[in-house]
């Protein structure tokens, strides 16, 4: 398999806050009208520009511009952004990303937030230690001798 690499940049998601409803009645959950209207234009973008679909183990990262200075759980931003990359037809199933990483990289204002996401495939065995060593110097990260990703 050769291996890919995508970048995408994409708008800042909505938050798992402002993604998921409860019906009062039924106590289904749903998406929200935000979190609909986030994943569908996500996956316009994506479908309009060809984005391939990827097969296998991925590894993704995430650059987040954040909207304001308010303090905020880049965690919370993954549910909607994944929905939408999966919902477009880039991976089938969010599982597929055996490798994350999530950095926080400043504020961007002018366009209320933004993501970068950068998703490789990996090789079938996505823990050989030479492949994993070099996807992850590939975007400037590296593993201490513990084996936890540390920044760069």
């Amino acid at each position: 398999m050769t291996q890919r690499r995508i970048k995408l940049i994409l708008p800042y998601p909505p938050t798992i806050n402002h993604y998921y409803g409860r019906d009062r009645r039924t106590g289904h959950q749903f998406i929200l009208p935000r979190g609909r209207a986030y994943r569908e234009s996500v996956v316009t973008m994506l479908r309009q520009a060809g984005v391939p679909e990827m097969t296998g183990p991925l590894a993704i990262r995430v650059d987040v511009w954040f909207p304001d200075r308010r303090k905020r759980d880049k965690d919370n931003l993954k549910k909607a952004l994944y929905d939408a990359i999966q919902h477009s037809g880039v991976c089938k199933d969010d599982n597929q990303f055996k490798v994350e990483h999530t950095a926080p990289r400043g504020f961007d204002r002018a366009n209320r937030g933004r993501v970068e996401v950068y998703i490789d495939e990996l090789p079938a065995d996505p823990l050989d230690d030479d492949t994993l060593w070099t996807w992850i110097a590939g975007i400037g990260l590296c593993v201490g001798q513990s084996g936890i990703l540390t920044g760069d």
